[in-house]
């Protein structure tokens, strides 16, 4: 940094960049869990009849991915290839999630009373990071906003900002499959769109598991600080329940107005889910979230 700390700055800045990080770490975690829900028992190898839903997903600066997403009942598992892979896997029937890379050969089981605990320890550290930020110079203050942009926590009289979900009376057709536009703006400004197809005509297996990865998704994202949960409901990943419809194409936009990341269903097939790839591979070490 171009600014010189005593040493009770410098400290005090250490600790600030240290809860940031954490807090950085679980809206990752909760952004994995919001994009699963766009797309996206046993030990025991069987099959059931399912339905496979193929994906390809662009993010910037980064190679495109294939992702598939499998549906059992009220169950989904997405699978992601590319420079990384990983799966996530969510169980409806017991509001589970479980994500697992396969890179490191580790994976992380997080049930609905964990992550709303893992929320309330954040939003606090979120509040002391606050009154910390308030012992800083203006310069020093200028500096980690100009360092870390949206991450730094907002202070608590910033004018919560709330999505709006709206219909643009466009059409098209995404996967063979006719669909509608519909946008989020946020304060005016657009932050994502997505291209739906009417349950009507689609495969009547999917829409349970997508409600059920909806609803808690929702109670996740409504147990966050207004700071964290800011970057998700831009996304627009809140009102997918709202939406009256498969996301059969999804766009991202920053707060300038450029795509950041871009994901299309390709195809939507029958097939035989094995049962046993809902639970972690054997032989994966199983790791806490690290806050």
């Amino acid at each position: 940094m171009s600014f010189s700390l005593q040493t009770a700055s410098a400290v005090r800045l250490r600790t600030i960049m240290s809860g940031i990080d954490n807090t950085m770490t679980f809206t990752c975690l909760v952004r994995t869990i919001s994009t699963g829900a766009l797309l996206c028992l046993s030990s025991l190898a069987w099959s059931v009849a399912g339905v496979t839903v193929n994906v390809e997903v662009k993010e910037t600066g980064s190679e495109p991915m294939r992702q598939k997403i499998h549906i059992v009942g009220q169950s989904m598992k997405m699978n992601r290839t590319g420079d990384r892979n990983g799966s996530v896997i969510f169980l409806g029937g017991s509001d589970e999630l479980i994500t697992i890379d396969h890179d490191k050969r580790e994976f992380m089981r997080l049930d609905r009373a964990t992550i709303e605990r893992m929320a309330g320890t954040v939003a606090a550290a979120t509040e002391q990071i606050g009154g910390m930020l308030e012992g800083l110079s203006p310069e020093q203050r200028a500096a980690l906003e100009n360092m870390l942009g949206d991450n730094l926590p907002k202070a608590a009289s910033d004018k919560p900002k709330r999505p709006l979900l709206r219909s643009t009376g466009r059409t098209g057709q995404h996967g063979g499959i006719a669909t509608r536009q519909m946008e989020v703006l946020v304060d005016g400004t657009k932050r994502s769109e997505f291209w739906i197809a009417d349950w009507q005509g689609m495969d009547t297996r999917i829409k349970p598991a997508i409600d059920a990865m909806s609803r808690f998704v929702k109670g996740v994202i409504d147990k966050l600080p207004e700071s964290l949960s800011e970057p998700v409901k831009s996304g627009g990943y809140e009102v997918i329940g709202d939406l009256g419809g498969m996301p059969m194409m999804t766009r991202e936009y920053d707060a300038s107005g450029h795509v950041v990341g871009e994901s299309q269903v390709t195809s939507i097939e029958s097939a035989d889910i094995d049962i046993g790839t809902l639970s972690p591979p054997a032989g994966y070490t199983q790791r806490s979230l690290p806050l």
